[in-house]
């Protein structure tokens, strides 16, 4: 029988069997390596085939979790969109309280990564799914979000189980696109018990793109490498929209947002790696954190009596901190949904789609 180990455990063994006798905070697999050969081509197509052949074939991967009262309170306290709201006329948000519904996207800051300092890739981030070299430049490119019109929605307080797998990886203009798939489930179980595979509560893809380093010969700050689509994101000046938010990111949001989601991507944070290696003016704001305030706005203006169903988004531009950012809404025309859109100094970082139910 398979064993794991626990460095918690002062050296005792333990088997599946007996997982339920103690009690860790997020308990998952260690992740599958896949160790790549210096003396290997990376760049021809074969040994991209090769390589994700491995990641798309592998078993899928069981973490879990508890939906911790504490995290998702937190992150509460951070969005912009909750900094006006009240309760009974008090500025702070209070903790949720156990059984409550999970807010749509809160998700996102659960089964965070669990790296060793050591294997962070040289941009900071956690490696389990990146491409081989020289494809070591990350960028979160976009995904969906669907929530079960079948099943529950997951409940604050209590224990889940995230299944992944790899469907996908897509070579492409000289870009490496990984793209996996996410299934959130109530309660805990392993992959040798029986459980119905359509339970899920919410089901994410999820898309990252990976690009070359740049080569350069001077100390000059490279150029920042424009994302997947853009070209879509146009210049974008509309007053006539149905709903709007506006913030600025700042340094202290994304601080606790990387530190929700145990994030070390020094694009975030690294503001002379961002210059000279990345090419941006300042700190880049996360990808998942656009997408969530974009659910936040179609939540908050849903018609009475729907729900959200599916969500998809993609990054066209990137955003800075210190800049202001528009969030943009328009209720599509069968009344069914929204179409969202983060904008920046005019030009679209974000676009998406809200569909209810």
């Amino acid at each position: 029988m398979p064993r794991l180990v626990s460095p918690n455990l002062q050296g005792q063994t333990i088997t599946r069997s007996s997982l339920s006798t103690f009690r860790m905070g997020v308990v998952s697999r260690p992740p599958r390596v896949i160790r790549s050969d210096t003396r290997r081509d990376y760049t021809s197509s074969s040994f991209i085939d090769e390589w994700s052949c491995k990641l798309t074939t592998g078993a899928p991967r069981f973490n879990y979790d508890t939906v911790d009262i504490d995290r998702i309170s937190q992150l509460r306290r951070i969005l912009p969109t909750r900094q006006q709201q009240r309760q009974q006329s008090r500025l702070y948000l209070e903790d949720l309280k156990e059984d409550e519904d999970l807010d749509p996207s809160f998700h996102l800051v659960l089964f965070r990564p669990k790296p060793m300092l050591r294997d962070l890739g040289l941009d900071g981030t956690s490696t389990e799914y990146n491409a081989p070299p020289p494809y070591t430049r990350r960028m979160w490119a976009g995904g969906s979000i669907e929530w079960s019109a079948l099943n529950r929605s997951l409940r604050v307080g209590e224990k889940v189980t995230q299944i992944v797998n790899v469907p996908k990886v897509e070579f492409k203009k000289d870009m490496v696109f990984v793209n996996q798939q996410l299934r959130i489930y109530p309660g805990t179980f392993s992959d040798e018990e029986d459980y119905d595979e359509e339970s899920w509560s919410i089901r994410e893809i999820r898309t990252h793109v990976f690009r070359k380093e740049p080569a350069t010969t001077s100390s000059a700050p490279v150029r920042p490498a424009s994302t997947p689509s853009e070209g879509s994101g146009n210049i974008v000046n509309r007053d006539n929209s149905d709903v709007t938010f506006t913030y600025t990111p700042s340094s202290p949001l994304l601080f606790f947002y990387s530190a929700l989601t145990y994030n070390p991507h020094k694009v975030h944070y690294d503001h002379p790696w961002t210059i000279n290696q990345e090419g941006h003016p300042r700190p880049l704001v996360h990808g998942p954190l656009t997408a969530t305030l974009l659910v936040e706005l179609a939540n908050l203006n849903k018609p009475s009596g729907k729900r959200l169903k599916m969500f998809r988004y993609r990054a066209t531009n990137p955003m800075i901190i210190d800049d202001e950012i528009k969030l943009i809404g328009n209720d599509a025309e069968n009344g069914e949904g929204m179409e969202l859109m983060a904008v920046q100094n005019g030009k679209i970082g974000m676009k998406a789609t809200m569909e209810y139910q």
